[in-house]
């Protein structure tokens, strides 16, 4: 199963990248 904490972690990454970008 997906843990949804690591995922949502990745997320708020991913869009902190996109914002600084």
């Amino acid at each position: 199963l997906v843990d949804y904490r690591i995922l949502r972690n990745f997320v708020r990454i991913y869009q902190f990248t996109g914002f600084t970008q």
